[in-house]
């Protein structure tokens, strides 16, 4: 094991970057969700559907990253360890459920790189469920907006995430 990582930001611009960059991920990946109908796929689904797909899987993707970085964290990268203390995720964080696993992969494999992955056509392998992919990352989110230090997420932050989930609850 290496050396331990640095955050690279004070916690004052934690706070800034939780309701500017953060906040923008998490509204995006919310908002293009909400209007995916169930078993969205492509290509032959309307330009347009498929643009907000792809837009949704984008943001899920960076929200993966940023709760489970893994191995290839950069110097320069905002993670969710650098939200805590000793710039580490607590031990109540849980690990990444199968169902974000396998969304992560997919966004990989299917969406972000051009891969012998994709899948062609029409299959239903190639379907997205926004539905159950959005309240695994809810609960991530959650339980990160709860357990995250307050003096480097900003209370905005977590102010818009709860107003932004009980308009997705409705």
């Amino acid at each position: 094991m290496g050396p331990k990582r640095v955050c690279p930001l004070t916690p004052e611009q934690l706070r800034a970057y939780s309701q500017d960059h953060l906040w923008y991920e998490v509204s995006m990946f919310y908002q293009t969700g909400i209007v995916l109908p169930g078993g969205v796929t492509s290509p032959r689904v309307e330009f347009i559907d498929n643009s907000i797909l792809e837009s949704f899987v984008i943001h899920l993707r960076n929200l993966l990253d940023f709760f489970y970085p893994g191995q290839s964290v950069k110097a320069d990268d905002v993670i969710a360890a650098d939200y805590f203390e000793p710039g580490e995720l607590p031990p109540a964080f849980s690990p990444i459920s199968q169902i974000l696993q396998d969304s992560e992969i997919r966004a990989h494999k299917q969406v972000s790189h051009l891969t012998t992955k994709r899948v062609a056509g029409n299959h239903p392998d190639k379907y997205w469920y926004p539905s159950p992919i959005m309240t695994e990352t809810t609960k991530v989110i959650s339980l990160f907006v709860d357990l995250a230090s307050p003096h480097r997420l900003a209370s905005e932050f977590s102010t818009r995430f709860r107003e932004l989930l009980s308009q997705v609850k409705r």
